[in-house]
């Protein structure tokens, strides 16, 4: 029942946001990670700099916790680079 509500909830929401921020909350950093990087890919394609820096930055934080510190850092230096521009 609940993997049918998770279905559901995934299927409902255009932004992966919401979907990546249940996972999060509820334990499941990988899956949070897999759709943070959804995420990133359509701020991507929109052009949005500021939707593309905050999921680089939440990925970056997702691997932290996940112990991927090496992840982690290239994900937080990319945020860095583009700041910077």
């Amino acid at each position: 029942m609940i993997n049918r509500c998770i279905i559901q909830f995934e299927k409902l929401h255009e932004s992966n946001g919401p979907v990546s921020e249940f996972y999060e909350k509820s334990g499941q950093l990988t899956k949070a990670v897999e759709w943070t990087e959804k995420e990133l890919k359509e701020s991507e394609k929109k052009g949005n700099k500021y939707l593309e820096l905050n999921a680089l930055n939440r990925i970056g934080n997702l691997h932290n916790s996940l112990g991927n510190l090496d992840k982690a850092l290239s994900y937080f230096e990319k945020v860095n680079n583009i700041a910077k521009a």
